[in-house]
């Protein structure tokens, strides 16, 4: 494809006209082979007195090399000063000084020592601006200074959109203008194609502007909001209920559950209230756990966070193993002998990820576990019982029960405040579930590998992230996730300077140099800025299990989600994706 990157690296800065005009280029027939380039953010070392410029678009064929300088919003001319005033007249700026500032750069100092003059001096060189999202400026009309030009064809403005396929008929209309320029109505050159290549390669490799990855996932924290509007309301909402019924507060990966759980555990102690704030997953209690030692020591005094099979160990030893000992044998031992111990029950208790363990032989342990038992009104429960029951804890019967018996005041999270919107279309994409709509504007990162072996496999993992580190993305922001224990117990064997299993300890105080590994499940109710989900040899059809485990792996992804899948499924994940975006047209 001829437009560079074929995929968007947008910063959060990106005007919306500007991620416009990309799409646009990849839509259009006229940037498709190698006749022409069509590079998207070239940045320069320097402009004039500047430490650092970036030319929008630059386009490159056999005759022409031609800067594009775009300037969303409305964009303000004073006739009388010949001022220019972009984003919306907030400020002062010349976008022709700016385009042909970055032009003479490149063509009187950079290209002749990388190509030769020779070379440089075969092509037409010109520029023009772009004002996608706004009509041309009242007052303006074309005039010279020194050796910039100011010429009415040289702009592109929103009514230019209504053109079909406007880019291209844009390119070809500067082509016009500058063809029959002055300076080149007598100019024969053209570039060989040796030539246009070692440009095309130079810009490519040495001047594209790719913000670094460990920058844009700070910038994607930054967007992150703490609590939304949404959050803010269930927090208020929560409360006002008091202890006249009990509080369900139901949402999707990434609407925020953990987050509120945790600030719902620091009202209740800031009360007074001996607090036990529970879940099911090992590594999420740890984290938790030492979330609050970090940030809010003064609440160790009253909160307890543990996983629920901890809590049963420290009063009755488990003497059997598997799934059926774990979820029914072992909670009814708990049951059994807790009342003999004459332990202080708990004022309040707050379970997260509810869905792993809502069945009634856990949940006959919270009501001996909590005063007044839960007749007493004083639990908040959170979870996702459509598509996050990988433990296959839930039991639709019980619950059904539970509401009716204990008629909660049920709450609804409808705000995806974790993933980026390209996140969330991948999960639909790769799941057909659906996530919720997406709080962040940022873009992110989604990548697609294909394995052929195991070993082709690992050492595909060992280069990506290794490139990763290369980029300076801190290893404690990456994840990755393996659908087998075997397998996340033998890549940190196969490559212990890069990869470390996931453990209690790690889970909140990574390895600084190493990147942990885990299964999806043993992930689950946490996050990362980029997730890597590794090994996925086949796809989630009608396979519960594996559906649960994809959507669990992307929606950990703050940032960026890289997939691995086995060889063979690539025409499966291509007539998927073909399929997904004709069902879904407006993404």
């Amino acid at each position: 494809m001829a437009l560079i990157p074929a995929q968007p690296q947008f910063g959060s800065d990106t005007p919306k006209g500007e991620r416009d005009l990309y799409y646009m280029a990849a839509a259009s027939p006229y940037f498709q082979g190698d006749g022409c380039f069509l590079f998207h953010s070239l940045s320069l070392s320097e402009v004039g007195r500047q430490v650092r410029g970036e030319t929008d678009f630059v386009y490159l064929d056999d005759e022409f090399l031609l800067f594009l300088e775009v300037k969303g919003g409305v964009v303000y001319f004073r006739a009388d000063t010949r001022e220019w005033g972009v984003m919306g007249g907030t400020k002062l700026q010349d976008p022709f000084k700016q385009v042909t500032g970055n032009l003479f750069f490149i063509r009187d100092r950079v290209l002749p020592e990388r190509v030769g003059r020779n070379v440089v001096n075969s092509l037409i060189i010109g520029y023009g601006v772009m004002f996608p999202e706004s009509g041309l400026p009242r007052g303006f009309s074309a005039y010279e200074t020194g050796s910039i030009s100011y010429d009415t064809r040289l702009i592109y403005t929103a009514e230019d959109r209504d053109v079909p396929d406007s880019f291209a008929s844009y390119i070809r209309r500067l082509k016009a203008y500058w063809r029959n320029h002055s300076k080149y109505r007598q100019h024969e050159g053209r570039l060989s194609r040796e030539d246009k290549l070692r440009i095309k390669d130079f810009f490519a490799r040495d001047l594209m502007f790719r913000p670094p990855l460990a920058g844009l996932i700070r910038q994607d924290a930054a967007e992150t909001l703490l609590y939304t509007r949404e959050q803010k309301w269930v927090i208020m909402a929560s409360q006002a209920v008091g202890n006249r019924a009990g509080v369900m507060i139901s949402g999707s990966a990434g609407t925020g559950k953990t987050v509120l759980a945790l600030w719902l555990a620091a009202e209740c102690v800031a009360k007074g209230e001996k607090t036990l704030l529970l879940c099911y997953n090992k590594n999420l209690a740890a984290w938790l756990r030492q979330t609050v030692k970090r940030e809010h020591p003064e609440l160790s005094r009253l909160l307890t966070v543990r996983n629920i099979h901890a809590l049963y160990a420290e009063f009755v030893r488990p003497s059997g193993k598997g799934s059926q000992y774990f979820n029914e044998e072992y909670p009814k031992q708990f049951s059994l002998e807790y009342p003999t111990l004459n332990q202080v029950p708990y004022d309040r208790i707050i379970i997260d990820e509810a869905q792993d363990i809502f069945r009634e032989s856990h949940f006959r342990n919270i009501d001996l576990l909590l005063k007044g038992g839960l007749d007493s009104n004083n639990w908040y429960i959170f979870l996702d019982r459509e598509n996050q029951d990988i433990f296959r804890g839930f039991d639709s019967g019980f619950y059904a029960d539970f509401i009716t018996l204990y008629n909660p005041v049920v709450l609804e999270l409808r705000k995806n405040c974790r993933n980026t919107p390209r996140v969330i279309r991948s999960t639909g994409l790769y799941t057909g579930i659906q996530c919720q709509e997406a709080a962040k504007t940022g873009d992110g990162l989604i990548e697609e590998h294909f394995y052929a072996s195991e070993t082709d496999l690992i050492n595909q993992l060992i280069r990506r992230v290794q490139a990763l580190v290369a980029d300076h993305v801190d290893p404690a922001d990456v994840i990755v996730l393996v659908p087998s224990r075997d397998l996340a117990d033998r890549l940190p064997l196969r490559s212990p300077a890069l990869f470390v299993s996931l453990n209690d300890t790690n889970v909140t105080h990574p390895d600084p140099k190493r990147v942990r590994v885990t299964t999806p499940g043993a992930y689950k109710g946490l996050e990362s800025a980029i997730v890597i989900l590794a090994g996925i040899d086949s796809f989630p059809e009608d396979d519960v299990y594996r559906k649960t485990e994809l959507y669990l792996a992307a929606t950990r992804a703050t940032y960026g989600f890289v997939t691995f899948f086995h060889a063979d499924l690539k025409e499966t994940v291509a007539a998927r994706k073909k399929q997904h975006f004709m069902d879904n047209p407006v993404l």
